[in-house]
């Protein structure tokens, strides 16, 4: 039995948990097609298709290995967990730091950690804090126009207007290979103007957010109360700022602009962004507009109960969404994740709504976009023989 004052920290964990240990753990295999030697690929497949794909360097060593991706994204075995926390089954409550130790003890074989104290994370390879200096920002000028990374998403005159003040252009100074602008939606805490990153968006469809960004924390928040925020009366959730731009412009005609919030999590949900926002806006409730994949399902199940003060662990589990709350325990199938399902056994009403994209659609700015989800390949034939015959309906419209 392990004493209750045993201590661990994240370097030691780290020789014993690689990022391919992570990345197995959340359902990647590798990719032997790519070849295996200084760098392997490893893949994620969800219903047949590729959903991403990470460059691992360092294969044979856990403690040095770090991992990519082709859009910039890049980390450690952290930055792999804190990225996937909600997937999971992490007990709520204490700091991302002790939820972060919990995942890692339990994939290196070693016993939890018991308290906040017990977690070393000094020696820990963790990200700098956010470097203001780094970055030049720059107000958009209306006369200029859209600019072309905002219109390429689909988004409005009218639209970028409105939302002007939530942006900037954004310059990376330590960039030196690049010395065109990005989008810059600034990251704050609820009630607090400091800047703590950016959500960053780019040509050709490029996203990150700046070193150091705090997503624990803080979150791209727009809020058209003017300083009043006990007047606020709905805060919409996404994983994007372009997708809370995108929903604004689809549906501003059913919106009282002045009485709203928007908020990104950035597709990295942590349970203090949640919590600070809905402590800002005490009148408010809270609305799911994630996107309609299994993140986007989970990302609402979890921030409904944060929003009704309810203690649960929410994760994927075969054939749908595990739900664990006290005595409760509960499985959701994928179809039917949603916040009016779990309402029927946990006390959720008038504390979260749900207003997502069309189901044929992943997120709201596809919607804007005209994208729809790809047809799914069905293996019965006559299923085949329905959806080629729905297909050529569609041409004809």
């Amino acid at each position: 039995m392990a004493s209750q004052n045993t201590k661990f920290d994240f370097k030691a964990l780290k020789t014993k948990v690689g990022v391919t240990d992570v990345a197995r753990a959340l359902g990647y295999i590798i990719d032997r097609k790519a070849g295996v030697g200084r760098y392997v690929e490893m893949v994620k497949i969800v219903d047949g298709k590729k959903t991403d794909t990470l460059v691992i360097r360092n294969p044979q060593d856990k403690a040095s290995q770090l991992y990519f991706r082709r859009d910039g994204r890049k980390g450690d075995a952290i930055s792999l967990i804190r990225e996937n926390l909600g997937a999971f089954n992490v007990p709520p409550g204490g700091s991302e730091w002790k939820r972060v130790g919990n995942v890692l003890a339990r994939l290196a074989n070693e016993p939890l950690p018991m308290t906040e104290n017990d977690i070393t994370i000094s020696e820990a390879r963790v990200a700098k804090e956010f470097d203001k200096e780094r970055y030049k920002t720059e107000e958009f000028k209306v006369s200029m126009g859209v600019p072309g990374i905002i219109s390429a998403r689909g988004i409005d005159a009218d639209t970028f207007v409105t939302f002007r003040p939530f942006i900037s252009k954004l310059y990376d100074l330590e960039n030196q290979g690049y010395k065109g602008y990005n989008v810059g939606f600034p990251y704050t805490e609820p009630g607090d103007e400091r800047i703590q990153g950016y959500e960053i968006r780019g040509n050709g469809g490029y996203k990150s957010k700046a070193a150091g960004t705090n997503s624990s924390s803080a979150a791209w928040i727009a809020d058209f109360s003017g300083g009043m925020p006990a007047s606020v009366r709905n805060v919409f959730f996404f994983e994007s700022a372009f997708d809370a731009m995108a929903f604004y412009q689809h549906n501003s005609a059913k919106l009282e602009l002045e009485r709203s919030a928007f908020v990104s999590v950035g597709g990295q949900m942590s349970d203090d962004q949640i919590k600070n926002v809905i402590r800002h806006y005490p009148n408010a409730m809270a609305i799911d507009c994630y996107d309609n994949d299994l993140s986007g399902k989970i990302y609402g199940l979890r921030t409904a109960c944060l929003a009704a003060n309810i203690q649960a662990s929410i994760m994927k589990a075969p054939g749908g969404v595990s739900v664990q709350s006290g005595e409760i325990s509960i499985l959701l199938p994928e179809k039917d994740a949603s916040i009016k399902s779990l309402a029927r056994h946990l006390p959720l009403e008038g504390k979260a709504g749900t207003w997502k994209a069309d189901a044929s659609f992943k997120d709201w700015n596809d919607v804007i976009m005209g994208k729809r989800n790809e047809m799914v390949v069905h293996k019965n034939k006559f299923q085949r023989d329905d959806a080629l015959a729905e297909r050529r309906r569609g041409m004809k419209i």
